[in-house]
Order: structure tokens, then sequence, then C-alpha cells
């Protein structure tokens, strides 16, 4: 009876300060707009209920705790791993050497006929690193517009915005000493219930394999050829070595024709990988889609922690230690499996 009169009192607190509070929480969702019609509504019984506790919380005023620095270090603590990935798109090195810094410093060539020669040879070398450029570019930029499409269907940001909403509760918890403790001490149990989130949009994972495979395809691209490139400073200078290139232009011609091949060899193969990347997408999409569907399931196990929170913050008798709120987390589910039944 006392814990149903305890909800009771935290009901007729909300419903008072309702009047005057903010959406801070709720709002936070309203302006979730990369998140699915499905997603938004999975998620906006969590939200109400964490607006009720802010709401519940800030209408008792403040007695300063200076709890913030052991929030701050405990909150990211155990909440840091699901933020491993920024959410950009990969930076690529597409920087080659100049024929400067190919060939080294110009041999001096006493005829006319060899300064000829070794001008054209410059001429060649620089046509050949304006192509290999130009295909790196043109490489990476496609690899960062797809990687770009992708990174906007990959959706852990489902649980990013449970730790936005779960953040704003807190830094106002930790300024009332009850809110504090109760927050502080229930860290783990939050913990827990967003990795059964996190868990369950393991669909998800399927967008983020496709990007690695945009990731990976582009960096060995690039690094052969980039290889090819360098290879130029080896046919250089099995001739440079002689004391003329009278006659040995045509040799080099061949083989810098053999090493332009190949680097456009690796363009087309690369590109070939990009078209096949292309056109998973709208499967990328349709499963992004049904996430919002999949992971709807897990939402109630984290309700059923805030509401214990909740508990916590607005019960006062502390000599009781029978509530759920005050078991370990294992036990508490264990007894509501058990009520469910």
């Amino acid at each position: 009876m006392k814990v149903y009169s305890i909800i009771c009192l935290i009901s007729v607190a909300f419903s008072l300060h309702e009047v005057v509070a903010y959406k801070e929480i709720t709002g936070i969702l309203d302006n979730a707009k990369d998140l699915t019609p499905e997603e938004i509504n999975a998620l906006r019984p969590l939200f109400n209920d964490l607006q009720s506790q802010y709401d519940y919380i800030v209408s008792m005023g403040t007695d300063d705790t200076n709890m913030e620095e052991l929030y701050d270090a405990t909150f990211n603590e155990y909440f840091a791993s699901f933020f491993e990935s920024d959410g950009e798109t990969m930076g690529y090195d597409t920087s080659l050497p100049t024929v400067e810094e190919l060939i080294g410093e110009s041999t001096y060539f006493s005829t006319l006929e060899e300064q000829k020669e070794m001008s054209d040879l410059q001429s060649i070398l620089e046509d050949t690193l304006e192509e290999a450029q130009t295909s790196i570019d043109e490489l990476v930029k496609r690899a960062i517009t797809i990687e770009s499409q992708l990174l906007k269907l990959n959706k852990p940001k489902i649980v990013t915005y449970i730790y936005k909403a779960l953040g704003v509760v807190f830094k106002v918890a930790v300024r009332v000493s009850r809110a504090a403790y109760c927050t502080y001490s229930h860290i783990p149990q939050l913990n827990t219930s967003l990795h059964n989130i996190y868990d369950g949009i393991d669909c998800y994972s399927y967008t983020s394999k496709l990007i690695l495979k945009v990731q990976t395809q582009t960096v060995n691209t690039v690094l052969t050829i980039r290889k090819n490139v360098y290879n130029l400073a080896d046919v250089y200078r099995k001739v440079a070595g002689k004391q003329s290139l009278v006659g040995k232009i045509t040799t080099i011609i061949l083989n810098v024709f053999k090493i332009l091949r190949n680097i456009r060899e690796a363009y087309t193969t690369a590109t070939h990988a990009m078209d096949a990347l292309q056109n998973e997408l709208p499967d990328a999409a349709l499963k992004s889609v049904n996430c919002g569907k999949d992971f709807a399931a897990t939402i109630p196990d984290t309700i059923a922690t805030v509401t214990e929170l909740t508990t916590c913050i607005a019960f006062v008798d502390d000599s009781k230690e029978d509530y759920d709120f005050m078991k370990p987390v294992n036990q508490t589910r264990i007894n509501r499996d058990i009520k469910r039944k």
C-alpha cells in the first residue's frame, strides 16, 4: 500500500509541475528527424516516463550535492562502449608524390637531344601522376558518398537518444541528494537495459559491414595506386643511372604504360565493387526500417528500470529494505518475470 501511495503522490506532483515544465526530454524525441515513425513510437513511452521523472526532480528543488564530477565519471564509464564510432565518414589519405619527389634531383645532360628526351620523360611522369591522382580523388569521393548514405541508415542512434535523455535527467538529479543517490546507484541497471536494446538492433550491423567494405576497398585501391606510382621512380632510376638517355625513352614509355595500365585496372576493379555496394543500399534501407520494429520489444525492460529509479527518488522510509528497486538487478528481473507468469 505504501508503494502505491508513493506512486499516487508522484503522479500528483507530476501533474502540478506539468503546467510550467518544458519538454526537456520528450522534446529530444520530437526533434529526432533521423528516426523512423516505428522507432519513435517505440521510444515514446520511455521518454514520457523520463520527462515525468525530470519534472518531479525539478519540483524537489536543489540542495547542492556537488556530485557532478562523480556523475560524469560514472555515467561516461558505463555508457562509453555504445559510442565507439563517431558516425563520421573515414578520412582517406589521397596524397601522391610530385615528379620531383619521385625522381629526385635531375641529372644534367650535355646534348640538346638528351635534354629533350629528359623533358619528354618528365612530361610522361606528370601525365601518369595526374591520371593516378584523378582516379584516387574520384574513388574517394564516391566512397564518401556511399558511406554517408549508409551512416544515415545505421541506427545505434536509438541508444544515443536514450543516452541523451538520461543525461538530461541525471544532470538535474545530481543537484538533489536523494535523486543523486538513486540515479548513481541505478546506473548499472540502466546500462544493462541499454545493452539489451543495443543487442536488439543487431540488424543495423548489416549497414556497418557495408561501411567497412567501402572503407576497405577504398584504402586497398589507394594503396595499390600509390604503390604503382612509386614504381615509376624505379623505372626512372634504371634509365637515369646510365650516362645517356638517348635511345632509352622507348623502354621508359613501355614501362610507364604498363604501370599506368595497372593503375587503371585497380580503379576499374574498385569502381565495380562500389557499384555492387551501391546496389545493396535499398536492402540496407529496408533492414533499417525493420529494425524500428525489432528493437521495440526490448524497451519495456528499460521502462521498468526507470520506474524503479523514480520509486527510489520518491521513497523516504529508508528503514524498509524489501522493495524491488533496492535489490540487485538480477533479483529484480527474476521477481518481475515471476509476476508476469
